[in-house]
């Protein structure tokens, strides 16, 4: 699905958070409507997502580079309403910045800076493989606001594609190209059977 960014800019402006909470939010209504239609209880039940967060603070805005972090977010399944959802994953998404999970995840980004490649692969691989409670990832990427073509032909949608691996049986990867959110929706068939549900709460939760 996509949905027109000046519709996310309008929710943030108006329920505040940034850009990356409406959309997790968005991704958790999904999940929220996915195990409703399952018939799964839903009160008092998160979903453990792998989740980017911008380190990036307002006196380094311009500098180049990236500042992010990979934070583990339990999104609560309990909140029908778009709104209470996005407040509720605010919360817990700038708590998690504030947290030394960050800091742990930071230093784990930047192993290679002090140890030979080979061995900040095993490092990576070792800590990845024990995160065995991650559910899902959403992973948010900005790309270019300007058309894109090849051999003469306008690019006009792109939808991107975020892998499945370990224990992870969706995820959900977000690509902004053109004044527009594209959200493409992996899954694994053989324990997955049907996304629509997923998609179509998270229509609804950017407010469709």
């Amino acid at each position: 699905c996509s949905v027109p960014l000046g519709a996310v800019a309008e929710i943030r402006a108006a329920l505040g958070g940034t850009v990356n909470d409406v959309v997790v939010a968005a991704v958790a209504s999904g999940f929220r409507d996915l195990l409703v239609e399952r018939g799964a209880a839903i009160e008092g039940r998160t979903i453990t997502a792998m989740v980017p967060v911008s380190l990036r603070v307002p006196a380094t805005r311009g500098e180049t580079g990236n500042r992010v972090a990979n934070v583990h977010a339990r999104l609560p399944m309990g909140h029908a309403e778009p709104r209470t959802m996005l407040h509720a994953v605010h919360e817990q998404l700038e708590a998690l910045k504030r947290s030394h999970e960050v800091d742990a995840t930071s230093l784990l980004l930047r192993v290679g800076d002090y140890v030979p490649r080979v061995v900040a692969d095993r490092v990576a691989r070792n800590v990845l493989r024990r995160q065995r409670n991650v559910e899902t990832v959403i992973t948010d990427v900005p790309g270019p606001r300007q058309p894109l073509s090849l051999a003469g032909h306008r690019m006009v949608e792109g939808y991107p594609v975020a892998p499945i691996a370990g224990q992870v049986r969706i995820s959900v990867a977000i690509w902004s190209y053109c004044d527009h959110l594209y959200v493409g929706i992996t899954g694994d068939r053989d324990t997955v059977a049907d996304l629509e549900p997923l998609r179509r709460g998270l229509v609804h939760g950017f407010g469709d």
